[in-house]
């Protein structure tokens, strides 16, 4: 949990790119049962997506499972029970820090924008083993993270 927020926070400051940006926050709680048809995959994970004001999407997609990733898609639109069109794909070699594949995508379309903090899509993980999909999570949790400034982090270890 702790290198999860270490994690998150690393990724907050390097999409701020300036002292005050306004972002808005989306995560997927990606599991095997959410894939269409359902896998049996006892593994499961989370997903971030942070856009800022800069139209930038990053991706952070920590990876903890034994199989082998080929794969990482972004679908929009999309509703949680329908396969969706792949908006950003995330291929081999990742960009690592730590266990998470990280990436970034833009700038975003106004329609792409809108898909992507209107909550309108869903993050896969694809594998060697299941090729069709291992593990999903619709996009959730739209947050306001903004305006986000040193000051905030520097006061988390007052």
């Amino acid at each position: 949990m702790i290198k999860s927020a270490v994690a998150l926070l690393c990724l907050m400051l390097v999409v701020s790119g300036r002292a005050n940006a306004t972002c808005e926050y989306a995560v997927c709680i990606l599991e095997g049962r959410q894939v269409l048809p359902p896998t049996n995959l006892s593994w499961t994970g989370w997903a971030q997506l942070i856009v800022c004001d800069d139209r930038i999407l990053h991706v952070q997609v920590p990876i903890e499972g034994s199989e082998t990733v080929t794969a990482i898609h972004v679908h929009a639109p999309a509703s949680p029970h329908e396969n969706g069109p792949i908006l950003f794909e995330l291929l081999p070699p990742f960009s690592t820090f730590g266990n998470s594949v990280n990436s970034h995508f833009g700038p975003l379309t106004q329609q792409q924008m809108d898909w992507i903090v209107g909550l309108h899509g869903y993050l896969d993980v694809h594998t060697v083993e299941h090729p069709d999909g291992a593990v999903r999570g619709a996009l959730l949790e739209e947050v306001e993270v903004a305006p986000f400034a040193w000051s905030h982090v520097k006061a988390l270890y007052r």
